[in-house]
């Protein structure tokens, strides 16, 4: 189960527990188990919520402006050249226009696309160095070549935030978001089974409604972990 997929599973039964006022049941051991449960979802909300945000993301972003800046501006002003220069510059500005053309970058694409297809027009600007020159543009190459580098390296630094605290903060909160799951599930199961009334019928039927909805919208789903709450 993806990890934003658990979270809204546990918010659920987290919902209908409090719905059914199961967290103020007269029974002790009921409330004590999800009181635990209700700790552990808001660590999981807490680590889930650090993995979604980084502080990194402003510096991308103002990466990619000054990017995105540079890049209209080569391409804005070798246009200019190429209708109102001099001889020379008429033919620079060809000659640059040719490598922007190729590309033809969408710069509300995504960061990682556009990172690609700028390094690469990069290199073949580079190649045309003397044409910027003689336009006076070499500067915003310089420009654009700085922003993509540090568009990318932020990004790298992003996954590798992100992926650690998945792989372990995150990891460990969902497993104990599980294991008080599981500890309601299973009391909630025993006292349905031994009581006469059946008080949690409804409860039940309920929740296993949604377990079926979470199934059926993702295939790799199942409950947190077994067993689910049965009848």
């Amino acid at each position: 189960m993806k990890n934003g997929v658990h979270f809204t599973f546990i918010e659920a039964f987290v919902a209908l527990v409090k719905e059914h006022n199961l967290n103020n049941h007269e029974d002790g051991k009921l409330t004590d188990r999800i009181q635990e449960l209700f700790d552990a979802f808001q660590r999981e909300d807490e680590v889930f919520k650090l993995a979604q945000a980084s502080t990194i993301t402003q510096r991308i972003a103002d990466a990619d402006y000054k990017r995105d800046r540079a890049w209209g501006s080569i391409k804005v002003i070798t246009a200019a050249f190429a209708d109102t220069g001099t001889d020379q510059q008429k033919a620079a500005a060809e000659r640059v226009k040719a490598v922007v053309r190729n590309y033809n970058i969408d710069v509300n694409t995504a960061f990682d696309q556009e990172s690609a297809l700028l390094t690469n027009a990069i290199a073949d600007l580079e190649k045309v160095a003397a044409d910027l020159e003689t336009l006076h543009i070499a500067n915003l190459l310089t420009d654009l070549k700085t922003a993509n580098e540090e568009v990318k390296r932020a990004l790298a630094e992003r996954n590798k935030e992100r992926s650690e605290t998945e792989n372990g903060q995150l990891k460990a909160a969902r497993a104990e978001s599980d294991r008080c799951y599981d500890a309601v599930v299973l009391y909630l199961n025993a006292k349905n089974v031994l009581s006469e009334t059946a008080e949690f019928d409804t409860f039940i039927r309920q929740w296993n409604a949604n377990i079926a909805r979470v199934r059926a919208q993702d295939f790799t789903a199942a409950a947190p972990s077994e067993p689910t709450i049965v009848k």
